[in-house]
């Protein structure tokens, strides 16, 4: 890691567990303050060493799980009791409060063709469905794309709207995800659990590879065109290398030009 970064990531994380270990700190800022410094090791990380990306990573989790326990804590007393008070000022009494009521998880999509209408948008909970770039959305400086939960879809992002931001791929099964990165863009990508799916991120006419983060894949498979085109940095076996194993291997990949219903009939209806 470059001195001037090691040294201002550890001077911003000595700085937070001191507000950490403070008796009259915001947890609700603080919580803030830390994913902040989890954003910035996301994007120097590819300038690390196996071994501080692993201690800084760590570092950052224990530091925020710290953060979530005191912040636990502190709702917790908040809530456990409410004052009652009689019209006389007496017979103060406690009464426990009910329960919160759980927030509804996102209704499953199913069967649908979405389009992608805005620089900044998140797709949830996808199941037989294909998301593609919408004809009438204008390319951006910056922007934020988030895929969660797909199952037996298809993702078609070509050319990505914005050349700034980033793209984030979680518990996705059994899906294809093309992504055409514009040249000279600056785009983290991370991808964290994902099962048996097919992947071709391309960064087109660019010299520099894309580096791609990832965590918890198992039996994917990334364009055989990407090889030398990818950085790809695995947070489940750092120190590794870009070695395929069980989680990951680069074969060809037919992307038919994006056309959806050809890639989901390829991949998904005779799998």
């Amino acid at each position: 890691m470059p001195v001037n970064v090691s040294t201002d990531f550890n001077k911003r994380k000595k700085e937070l567990q001191y507000k950490l270990d403070a008796a009259t700190t915001n947890y609700e800022e603080l919580r803030e303050e830390v994913i902040q410094l989890k954003r910035y090791f996301n994007e120097v990380s590819a300038d690390m060493t196996p071994y501080d990306m692993k201690h800084s990573h760590s570092e950052i989790e224990k530091l925020l799980k710290d953060v979530n326990a005191k912040l636990s804590t502190q709702h917790t007393v908040k809530r456990k009791f409410k004052f009652n008070f009689s019209s006389k000022g007496k017979n103060t009494k406690f009464e426990a409060l009910s329960p919160p009521v759980p927030v509804a998880s996102t209704p499953k999509i199913v069967d649908q063709d979405l389009l992608i209408t805005n620089p900044i948008q998140t797709f949830e909970n996808l199941s037989n469905c294909t998301v593609t770039r919408g004809k009438e959305i204008a390319s951006s400086q910056n922007g934020q794309l988030a895929f969660k939960g797909l199952h037996k879809s298809v993702v078609v992002v070509s050319p990505l709207p914005f050349v700034n931001g980033s793209v984030f791929i979680t518990d996705c099964t059994e899906s294809v995800i093309i992504i055409n990165l514009p040249p000279a863009s600056t785009i983290q990508i991370r991808l964290h659990n994902l099962g048996n799916c097919k992947l071709s991120i391309v960064k087109q006419e660019d010299m520099e590879p894309q580096t791609v983060v990832v965590e918890n894949l198992t039996k994917c498979t990334f364009d055989e065109v990407s090889r030398n085109k990818l950085t790809i940095r695995n947070f489940s076996q750092l120190g590794s290398g870009q070695v395929e194993s069980e989680a990951y291997r680069f074969a060809t990949i037919e992307t038919f030009g994006g056309n959806t219903q050809q890639l989901r009939h390829q991949y998904i209806e005779n799998n």
